[in-house]
């Protein structure tokens, strides 16, 4: 997306990229609206849903009583979501993603300014830590791993994990160099 796009009340599944952004890519001056869900999605390499490039911005909620959705999503860092721009999510479940570096369900990067507020929810994110001997790779944030601003609100961070404890940080919730605020959270089983 290189312009103004607005998807609402769209089911976007089993796609994949070779490169970033298994479903949508947000390239620099994009501005998406999202409402809907992506399921089931890859990227070889960053965000297994949605990629937002340094410029660019996107709004992940859900409308009236239908929340929006990121399930069962994979890639290297941001299983489920990459910024590298300005995201909000709202009313929305970013759920059963997964990572093999960074940021299972959201990875934020150093530019961006990312907000989870509102009814959302970040459950049950995954990094897959590989095995063998001699791995000193270092895995951050199971549920969300943040660079950039970052605000939570309203919103609950449960059942984010790792597959394996070697090498592991902030299983809900990473965060470096950078100033934070987050009220009225739920940090649950991570």
């Amino acid at each position: 997306i290189n312009g103004k796009a607005s998807f609402d009340e769209i089911n976007i599944s089993n796609c994949s990229a070779t490169g970033n952004g298994g479903a949508i890519y947000v390239a620099d001056g994009g501005d998406l609206s999202f409402a809907g869900s992506i399921a089931s999605c890859s990227a070889t390499g960053n965000g297994g849903a949605i990629y937002v490039e340094d410029g660019a911005s996107a709004l992940i909620s859900g409308k009236l009583k239908l929340d929006s959705n990121i399930t069962g999503c994979s890639a290297q860092n941001g299983g489920g979501l990459f910024a590298n721009g300005d995201v909000i999510v709202q009313n929305a479940t970013i759920s059963g993603n997964s990572a093999t570096k960074s940021g299972g369900g959201i990875f934020a990067n150093n530019n961006s300014s990312l907000i989870i507020g509102v009814n959302s929810n970040i459950l049950n994110n995954t990094i897959n830590v590989a095995s063998g001997g001699g791995n000193t790779e270092k895995y951050y944030g199971a549920g969300v791993y943040a660079k950039g601003q970052l605000y939570i609100f309203d919103a609950t961070i449960s059942g984010n994990n790792f597959s394996s404890t070697t090498n592991t940080f902030g299983g809900g919730l990473y965060t470096e160099n950078i100033s934070f605020e987050i009220i009225n959270t739920s940090f649950q089983g991570n």
